[in-house]
């Protein structure tokens, strides 16, 4: 099954990570949840869960991202499920003594790629150093 063409050109972007789908649709909810339901009446097994969307704050989560579009500009930021808590390596385990402060140095790195605006890293390093000092 293939998309009709009014719907086909509304996709920007189709992003694949191994079973989650980034889909940017430049067309109205009415047109996505018509792609959804060609999507689902595809094949009887698979199926795509609901598109997640908050349209007070014109965003969406994909895995561990927060994207927005503010002001015509795509904006990231760190997402957490609700249920997640923050753990790490204790030190006292019996890995190279090397690995412990590295973690925290990678964690620290990857919202420096993860959030794309100064203040909202600013903020996610603090809530790091709070979970983890």
């Amino acid at each position: 099954t293939s998309l009709p063409e009014h719907l086909k050109h509304l996709i920007f972007a189709w992003k694949r990570f191994i079973d989650d789908i980034l889909l940017l649709f430049l067309g109205t909810c009415e047109e996505l949840e018509e792609v959804f339901n060609i999507l689902n009446d595809h094949h009887p097994t698979m199926k795509f869960d609901k598109p997640e969307f908050n349209e007070e704050e014109n965003s969406t989560n994909f895995l561990d991202l927060k994207i927005t579009i503010k002001e015509g500009k795509i904006e990231t930021d760190l997402y957490r499920k609700e249920t997640d808590k923050p753990t790490a390596l204790l030190p006292s385990s019996a890995h190279p003594g090397h690995i412990t402060p590295n973690i925290v140095y990678s964690m620290g790195f990857r919202l420096l790629r993860i959030c794309s605006s100064q203040s909202s890293f600013d903020s996610r390093l603090k809530e790091l150093k709070e979970n983890f000092l």
